[in-house]
C-alpha cells in the first residue's frame, strides 16, 4: 500500500500562538524567558546575567523559570539613557 506524503501540520488558535511563540502581554506578572525576550526586546543572556546577578527575580515553578516582571520592567527602567551624538 502506498502512503501519502505527510504534510506538515498547522496550528491553529492557542497552539498557533505557542508554537509562534506570539508576543507576550508586558503587563503579565510572570513570563517564561522567551516571552520576556519578546516583550522587551532583549536577548536571552541579558535576561539570564540579570537573573543571576540579583538585579531581577525569577521563580521556579516545576521545570519551568519564570521571570517576574515587576523586577523586569523595574530594572530596565533604571538602567541609564543612551546618548547618541548628533552629526
Amino acid at each position: 500500500m502506498r502512503r501519502e506524503p505527510s504534510r506538515p501540520s498547522v496550528a491553529t488558535g492557542a497552539s498557533a500562538a505557542r508554537a509562534d511563540h506570539a508576543v507576550a502581554d508586558p503587563s503579565a506578572a510572570f513570563f517564561r524567558i522567551r516571552a520576556a525576550t519578546a516583550a522587551y526586546g532583549v536577548s536571552r543572556s541579558f535576561t539570564y546575567r540579570a537573573l543571576a546577578e540579583g538585579k531581577v527575580v525569577g521563580v521556579k515553578a516545576g521545570r519551568t523559570l519564570l521571570v517576574d516582571g515587576n523586577s523586569l520592567r523595574a530594572y530596565l527602567a533604571s538602567l541609564p539613557r543612551a546618548v547618541f551624538k548628533g552629526r
